[in-house]
Parts: structure tokens; sequence; C-alpha cells
């Protein structure tokens, strides 16, 4: 009789078992199946977001480029019309010498001729 009540007790324990790990099963499959939907949207809308952030990035790093070849250009720009400058002002410089040497000349040959014509 004992043996009875006991392979009844483990009869009805299993079937209790077998009830209700059915019905959570499937609650929770359900629950695990939704939550692997939200996941799934989430992993693709940071995908999005890690393109458009990809994109930005690109657009930023060509219109930087874009503002160092400018300022290349202009300090080049810069540079060449210095160094025009510079030029001009060398060549100016020389005329003048040029000049005042010229000046110096004709006032040594006054001089000179002052003292042939007082000797």
């Amino acid at each position: 009789m004992k043996k009875g009540i006991f392979a009844m007790f483990i009869l009805l324990s299993s079937m209790a078992m077998v009830a209700c790990t059915s019905t959570s099963t499937s609650n929770e499959g359900a629950e695990e199946n939704d939550a692997f939907k939200v996941l799934e949207k989430r992993r693709e809308y940071y995908k999005v977001q890690d393109k458009e952030r990809a994109k930005m990035e690109a657009e930023e790093k060509k219109a930087e480029e874009q503002v160092m070849n400018q300022a290349e250009t202009t300090t080049e720009e810069v540079t060449t019309a210095v160094d025009e400058e510079n030029t001009k002002a060398q060549e100016e410089a020389m005329k003048e010498a040029a000049k005042a040497k010229a000046e110096a000349e004709k006032e040594a040959l006054k001089v000179l001729e002052k003292m042939r014509k007082g000797n």
C-alpha cells in the first residue's frame, strides 16, 4: 500500500511538473521572442545611427581638408605676394643705390676738376 501511494505521488508530481513547464514555457517563449524582436530593432536602429555618424564624420573630414587646402592656397598666395614685394623693393633699392653711386662719382669728378683748375 505504501508503494502504491508513493507511486501515485510520483505520478501526480510528474504530471504537475509537465503541466507547469508546458504553460510557463509557452509564455516564456513568447516573452523571449518579443525580447529578441526588441533587441533586433534596437540593433538595426544603432546600425543606422552608426552609418549616419560615419557619413557625418566623413563630411567633416572633407570640410576640414577643404579648409586646409584653402588655407594652404592662401598662404602660398600671400608668400608669393610677399616675395614679389620683396623683389620689387630690392630692385628699387638697387636703382637708388646706382643713382647715388652715379651722383657720388659726378661730385668726385667735379671736385677733381676744381682741384686741377686750382693748380
